[in-house]
Parts: structure tokens; C-alpha cells; sequence
């Protein structure tokens, strides 16, 4: 909890109290707000993205990195993203981020290769809380200026241009409609992953050799001596082939015949029974037996 009581009671206890490696998540009932850090070959940006939804699911997740990896998507020589994040059952170790992952790192950012990599348990802090820190220690200071922030819009305005992390504001829409995604394949009960809560490493390709593909694989530990390696026996999912895909046609083949079956119709029919007199003679009695019915010995 953040340590200002005058902070708390001005906020109405909305203050955050979950962090990971990667985000430092602030919630409270009227908003919600995630501290990231990304790096690039040439730099690195600290970055805050707050919201009026306080969800914390994986469509709440992709809806905040939104901003970031748009960003990173006019980059034209990145190609390549990496997350780092500690590994709640409900948030990101769950198979609906990894489907949202799937679906959107590829079609809409267009990058070509993507890695989840989850933290062990009692990991410790990261940069990401830093971050976090910095927020929550100015926006402590405003209301001690008696400035008040009773919502996240007034956060967000508040903090815009007056610290050196870039803010941005998550609309409810952009939400919703990555929960729609994802619930389309959930009712199909296509969302599985066999022993996920074992798994530390997950990575999507859409790269050479899998230009016709897209590629998941997950594996126990993360890996990264190259692209596409073998190591550690990673276990492919998910495979889909891509739309703009050239099929292949296949030549000296000969299709095998279908034998054609026929359908009966089969009516209804009405059983009667034989009369009495149509119906077969009882079988004869043997020979002991009628002898001992005419002794009366039986």
C-alpha cells in the first residue's frame, strides 16, 4: 500500500498494491493503471497507460499494450518483441492471453517473431515498480498540494507533461472488443494448453521457415540462442496456416473412389398376430412321457 495516509484518504483508498516484473498495476473502483518499460537496441522508455475499466484480464492486458506496440510497429527495424512478466494463473500465464498474443502480434502489428517469458515464483522487483514509484510518490505530492484526483481521467491530466513517462489513455472500448476476440474461440473449447502451469517460455513465429505458418511453441525455460531453436524440446500448438498462403498443388496423385450407399426408407409397419388356426401343431410329446401321463405315475 502506497504509504501516505492523507493520500489514501483523499483517493478514497484507491491506491494499487500489485506489481510484476514487467507492470506495476494500480487498481481502484473507479480506474486502473499499468507501469511498463520497453527496450529497444537504441534506448528505453518508461511508460504508464491508465483507464476507467479496472479489469485486470487478458483482454484488459492487450488493451494497454496497445499504445506501446503501435509505436513499436512504426519502427521498421523491429521485428522481434519480448515480454517479461511474473505468471498469475487468471492474467498472464492464462490461454486466453496466449490466444490474444497469437492473434494480434501477427496480424495487427505484423511482427514476424514474439516470446512470453514468465518469471519464477519470489522473483523480486524489477524496473516496471520503479516506475510505479515515481507515480504514485507525485501524485502523493499533488494532493498534498490539495489537488485532488478522484478518477483516473483526473490522473491521467494531472500527471500528463510533468514526469518524464509517457502517459496514455485506454478507452473501455478497445476492452471490450478484445474480449470479443477472444470469447468467440472460448465458447468453441479451442483454448487449451496441456500442463501450461509448467510452462515459462512461449513463443509465436511467423518468420522463416514458417513464412506459410503461424507457430506456437511453449517449453519449461527460456531460450534464446537463436530465432527458431531446437533446445530444451519445445512443443508446437496452435498451428494455423496463413490465408495469403500459396497452396501446393499436388500432382501423380489419384483420388480413391467413394462407394456410393444407398438409403433405405424404411415405413412404418403394423405387426398383427397369426389366428389360431395358421399356427404351426405343438410338438409331438415323447414316447416315456405319454406313457407315464396314462400310468398316472406322475
Amino acid at each position: 500500500m502506497c504509504g501516505s495516509s492523507r493520500f489514501q484518504r483523499k483517493l478514497c483508498n484507491k491506491v494499487c498494491n500489485r506489481s510484476s516484473v514487467d507492470a506495476l498495476r494500480c487498481k481502484s473502483k473507479s480506474g486502473h493503471a499499468a507501469h511498463r518499460l520497453y527496450y529497444t537496441a537504441d534506448s528505453k522508455t518508461s511508460f504508464c497507460t491508465i483507464s476507467d475499466n479496472n479489469r485486470h484480464d487478458p483482454a484488459a492486458i492487450w488493451g494497454h499494450l496497445k499504445p506501446v506496440l503501435t509505436i513499436l510497429k512504426n519502427c521498421e527495424s523491429i521485428d522481434t518483441i519480448h515480454f517479461i512478466s511474473d505468471s498469475p494463473s487468471t492474467q498472464y500465464r492464462s490461454v486466453k492471453n496466449l490466444f490474444l498474443m497469437k492473434k494480434l502480434i501477427h496480424q495487427q502489428y505484423q511482427f514476424a517473431y514474439a516470446t512470453w517469458n514468465f518469471t519464477a515464483a519470489s522473483h523480486g522487483k524489477g524496473p516496471a515498480d520503479g516506475v510505479g514509484a515515481l507515480v504514485k510518490s507525485i501524485a502523493d505530492r499533488m494532493v498534498n498540494l490539495v489537488i485532488d484526483i478522484p478518477s483516473a481521467t483526473a490522473l491521467f491530466d494531472a500527471l500528463s507533461g510533468k514526469i518524464a513517462v509517457d502517459m496514455f489513455m485506454i478507452s473501455e472500448n478497445d476492452i471490450i472488443e478484445l474480449e470479443k476476440v477472444a470469447s468467440i474461440e472460448e465458447k468453441n473449447n479451442a483454448l487449451k494448453i496441456p500442463g501450461l502451469m509448467k510452462v515459462h517460455h512461449v513463443r509465436s513465429s511467423a518468420a522463416a521457415p514458417y513464412m506459410e505458418h503461424r507457430v506456437m511453441e511453449h517449453r519449461v525455460l527460456s531460450c534464446f540462442c537463436q530465432s527458431s531453436c531446437s533446445c530444451l524440446e519445445p512443443v508446437r500448438f496452435w498451428e494455423t496456416t496463413s490465408r495469403v498462403a500459396k497452396r501446393i498443388p499436388v500432382t501423380g496423385r489419384v483420388a480413391p473412389k467413394v462407394k456410393k450407399t444407398s438409403i433405405m426408407k424404411v415405413s412404418s409397419v403394423i405387426v398383427k398376430p397369426r389366428p389360431l388356426t395358421s399356427r404351426p401343431a405343438l410338438p409331438c410329446q415323447p414316447t416315456w412321457l405319454v406313457r407315464y401321463k396314462a400310468e398316472g405315475t406322475l
